[in-house]
């Protein structure tokens, strides 16, 4: 399963290593032996049958924008949007929130859901299907 060999690891659906060094200006950037990979369940196969690399380059915003369609969250334009994917993300601070968040929803009764507030700091709990089926 795992061959021992030394590799380097990039995960970015976007970047390359040697794009990147031209904003990180870090010299690791241009050296051989980078394997790229461009998402996340590439990203654990390889390391499922070559074993922990040596280094790991993580990509910020993997995925974002790259696929996916985002909407205004009905009644949170400006605040909240989602995606088709079912993701959410926070575009305006409001009270007791912190911005460009992807929400982590929380399993219930009613499946996934996450907790928005709106600027009267109003909070709801919606589920993530509901929230899609509305938005889209």
């Amino acid at each position: 399963m795992n061959d021992n060999k030394k590799y380097r690891l990039f995960l970015d659906d976007v970047r390359r290593p040697e794009t990147t060094f031209s904003y990180m200006e870090l010299p690791i950037y241009n050296e051989p032996n980078w394997i790229i990979v461009k998402n996340y369940y590439a990203f654990i196969t390889l390391i499922q049958n070559k074993g922990i690399p040596e280094v790991i380059s993580f990509d910020h915003d993997l995925g974002i924008g790259a696929t996916e369609k985002w909407k205004d969250v009905i009644g949170y334009k400006g605040i909240y949007k989602i995606s088709d994917l079912g993701r959410v993300i926070i575009i305006k601070k409001c009270k007791g929130t912190q911005g460009d968040n992807i929400l982590t929803p929380i399993k219930n009764e009613s499946g996934l859901c996450v907790t928005l507030r709106n600027q009267g700091n109003d909070i709801q709990k919606k589920s993530i299907d509901w929230l899609v089926k509305h938005s889209y």
